[in-house]
């Protein structure tokens, strides 16, 4: 009996440690994939001639719903980042708003956390 309970033990155990490791690779590929989404974005703008007013109306039309233009300014590290864009509902279902800025910096605004610039290739 005893040895029974420590094999079910250690095999639920094994389970929850696989859930855990496949939900961060998840959660890291979706983030991935939303960085990769708003670069896209991006680049689109920049070869479209950086749009702005009605134009850029135009622009955003038929884009995901919950991409927008921002102004907002950060100040990470003594520098300032002017965003472009914003992804509002990452698909990671991570807490926090994905940004690009002007220049095509990508940062990581998590919910009640200081801005973060994202390392993405």
């Amino acid at each position: 009996m005893k040895k029974a309970l420590i094999v079910s033990g250690g095999v639920i155990f094994c389970v929850v440690v696989a859930y855990l490791i496949l939900s961060f690779f998840v959660t890291r590929s979706l983030h991935r994939a939303d960085c990769a989404e708003i670069s896209s974005y991006y680049k689109g703008w920049i070869q479209a001639g950086k749009p702005g007013g009605e134009e850029l109306i135009k622009f955003m039309q038929g884009r995901r719903r919950d991409l927008i233009v921002t102004n907002r300014i950060f100040l990470i590290q003594g520098t300032n980042y002017f965003s472009q864009f914003a992804v509002t509902e990452p698909k990671s279902l991570r807490d926090g708003t994905l940004f690009i800025t002007t220049n095509g910096i990508l940062i990581w605004q998590p919910l009640n956390h200081d801005p973060e610039i994202v390392q993405f290739n």
